[in-house]
């Protein structure tokens, strides 16, 4: 029924005492009430990036809003484990470069500038940190390697399971060009040649967040110029039977020798 019609009603029915207390009511009716039709209004916390797990060194944007209300309306106040933050007057705080110290509860509390509403408080909402995981980069085989054979970089990230990364490799320090990338694979093998000398890092991205791990430590892939193999005749001074047998010879092209160890 309309305010209009109640009066009408009133009027109709000729009693000044009622028609009196609906005045009374009229007046009572304040008008963010009445700009509002929503009863028990509260409001709502929500945390940017909504991850499950957020890594030491991001930045997260806690927001408070009231729905049907403009943010300018309230004066807040924010709550790490109930005890309250020193944060300016705004309906965000942001947590730069966020810790594990961090990692807590967090509520915000809205007063309306009118003094015309109860002070409201959002539900609590839990920010969960750990450590920013880091990539160990391991060289098979290690030490000298000739052109023409193969070299395997494989990707470890410490303390998690390797079906949750994708992994980039990168060279001499430039980590926003990988040198090859991988959705579900910790290797990369590739054959060598001189030019590939360099020193490689390479890091993890989670598939579940795209959040990254650290970049790994460097190691040094030290190339050289192209092998052959050659086979020679070892005679037995115990029998004086000649034994053949294969082993494995390397020599440059510059024609110096060197040897690979058989395993």
């Amino acid at each position: 029924m309309s305010v209009e019609h109640s009066i009408q009603s009133v009027s109709h029915y000729g009693d000044s005492m009622e028609f009196r207390s609906l005045s009374v009511i009229l007046l009572l009716i304040s008008p963010l009430q009445a700009g509002h039709a929503q009863v028990g209004y509260k409001p709502f916390l929500s945390v940017e990036p909504d991850w499950l797990q957020i890594f030491t060194g991001e930045t997260v944007t806690l927001t408070c809003t009231i729905p049907g209300w403009s943010v300018n309306d309230w004066m807040y106040d924010w709550y790490q484990n109930n005890i309250q933050i020193d944060n300016p007057d705004e309906n965000y705080y942001i947590i730069r470069d966020i810790n594990v110290h961090q990692s807590s509860q967090y509520h915000c509390c809205c007063f309306h500038k009118s003094g015309q509403e109860l002070l409201r408080c959002t539900d609590e909402v839990t920010v969960n940190v750990i450590e920013r995981p880091k990539a160990s980069l391991i060289l098979v085989p290690t030490g000298q390697m000739f052109t023409g054979e193969k070299v395997t970089l494989r990707c470890d990230i410490q303390g998690h399971t390797d079906t949750e990364w994708s992994y980039s490799w990168y060279e001499d320090g430039d980590s926003n060009r990988p040198v090859h990338s991988s959705d579900n694979k910790k290797e990369y093998s590739f054959s060598v040649v001189e030019s590939d000398s360099g020193k490689y890092t390479c890091r993890g991205e989670r598939r579940s967040d795209s959040q990254r791990s650290e970049i790994s430590n460097a190691v040094t892939l030290t190339v050289s110029g192209e092998c052959v193999t050659v086979f020679f005749t070892l005679t037995s001074s115990v029998d004086n039977e000649a034994i053949t047998v294969k082993e494995t010879l390397h020599f440059q092209q510059q024609k110096n020798l060197c040897l690979h160890e058989q395993h």
